[in-house]
């Protein structure tokens, strides 16, 4: 039986690397800003789309972060691999970070939400809507 395993895996590896285009691609690198600094004043330079939640009050911090770089725009044939049209497209995202204030206060579990813009403007939902069962 153990012969058989290794003797499977071994035409499975190979016949991976008959196919490397299909498996790897090239990905250019993102530069992070952050954290962002603002001002502790609401009607000045704070993060768009800050908690309502008084998140030093649960001992956690709110931090924004800036992401940019250069993407690839690719084909986008139904039910077939993607090919890279061209590249250089610039991009600036953003990234918000609500964490424990103290690193030993982190249990392990990360949270991700995409930010929805679809009425225009970035919305938490996910936050909105659990923020407080995550800071308990």
């Amino acid at each position: 039986m153990q012969t058989m395993l290794h003797i499977i895996s071994k035409i499975l590896i190979g016949g991976l690397m008959l196919f490397p285009s299909y498996i790897i691609a090239s990905v250019p690198d993102a530069t992070i800003y952050g954290p962002i600094v603002t001002e502790p004043h609401p009607s000045l330079n704070s993060i768009y789309s800050a908690s309502a939640i008084e998140l030093i009050n649960k001992g956690y911090i709110e931090e924004e972060y800036f992401i940019e770089g250069t993407a690839n725009r690719y084909s986008s044939a139904e039910m077939e691999n993607s090919e890279i049209i061209d590249s250089g497209h610039r991009y600036k995202t953003r990234l918000i970070v609500r964490r424990p204030q103290a690193a030993e206060n982190f249990n392990g579990v990360v949270v991700v939400e995409w930010i929805n813009v679809t009425g225009g403007a970035d919305k938490d939902i996910d936050w909105w809507q659990s923020g407080h069962h995550f800071v308990r």
